[in-house]
């Protein structure tokens, strides 16, 4: 959900205990190590990365709808093109499976070898599994265990974090969790810098 820096960063204030208003009083005086609103600002993206990253995708409520047309190779390998803001894959189920998959697989994996064997597979038991790769500019994702012409039924992923006006995406279940790093990591510089 697109939430509010502002909001975000008077949760970050008040984890630290400090009054926006006051805090604006004394910038205006000029008085120095006070511009706590412009550094929880600045490090909002990438708590907002971090805590995406590392949460279980159980742990994330909400993404983006991935559409991405798939094209076929000779071994029947599907590849898709992400959008330039992915960040992480949520969910993929393909029109030809009953389910679909949330983990992608490591590219220095043992799995890849025996995917790409079992998609030459014109019939019979395909193995699934995604793999997320660089070509060119940007990323793609490697489909495999789908029949060539089978497309993208349903796909969420969540975008990497950037802030655009006064508001950021964020799954409303990672918000807290955001904050709270935010919160740490103004305490560890002020302490760093003994402000």
């Amino acid at each position: 959900m697109n939430v509010s820096v502002s909001e975000i960063t008077n949760a970050v204030l008040m984890l630290l205990d400090e009054n926006r208003a006051l805090l604006e009083t004394r910038l205006t005086y000029c008085d120095p190590g006070t511009d706590l609103i412009s550094l929880a600002r600045r490090l909002l993206p990438e708590a907002a990365r971090l805590e995406s990253a590392e949460a279980t995708p159980g742990d994330i409520s909400e993404g983006l709808p991935l559409e991405a047309a798939v094209r076929y190779d000779a071994d029947g390998v599907a590849t898709a093109e992400l959008p330039a803001d992915f960040q992480r894959l949520l969910y993929l189920r393909m029109s030809d499976w009953n389910g679909g998959l949330t983990q992608t697989l490591s590219p220095s994996g043992t799995s890849v070898p025996l995917l790409r064997a079992t998609a030459r597979r014109r019939s019979g038991h395909r193995h699934r599994g995604l793999l997320l790769r660089f070509a060119g500019a940007g990323r793609v994702l490697d489909i495999y265990g789908s029949s060539p012409g089978a497309v993208i039924a349903e796909a969420s992923y969540l975008p990497a974090p950037d802030i655009s006006g006064d508001s950021i995406f964020i799954p409303a279940s990672l918000v807290e969790r955001v904050e709270r790093r935010i919160a740490a990591s103004v305490r560890g510089i002020l302490s760093q810098n003994n402000i």
